[in-house]
C-alpha cells in the first residue's frame, strides 16, 4: 500500500514539472532584434541662409534630412 502511494505521488510529480531552458540559451535567441531601432518623435530645426542680402530661415526636418516648407524672411 506505502510503495502504490509512493509510485502514484512520484507518476504525479513527473506529469506536473515543467522543461526549462537556461536564462542564456533564451536571451541568444533574441540578439538578432537588438540592432532595430525607431524613431519616438520628429526633430525640426531652423537653417538660415542669406539670400540678395536678407537673412532668411527655413524648417528642416533631421528625421528625414528634408526642408519643410519656403525660405521666409526675418530681416
Amino acid at each position: 500500500m506505502k510503495t502504490k502511494k509512493i509510485l502514484t505521488l512520484l507518476f504525479i510529480l513527473l506529469l506536473t514539472t515543467t522543461i526549462t531552458q537556461p536564462i542564456s540559451l533564451i536571451n541568444n535567441n533574441n540578439n538578432n532584434n537588438t540592432n532595430i531601432y525607431t524613431t519616438l518623435a520628429v526633430k525640426y530645426e531652423y537653417r538660415y541662409k542669406v539670400i540678395n542680402g536678407i537673412l532668411h530661415k527655413r524648417s528642416y526636418n533631421t528625421t528625414t534630412k528634408k526642408f519643410e516648407g519656403d525660405w521666409i524672411p526675418i530681416g
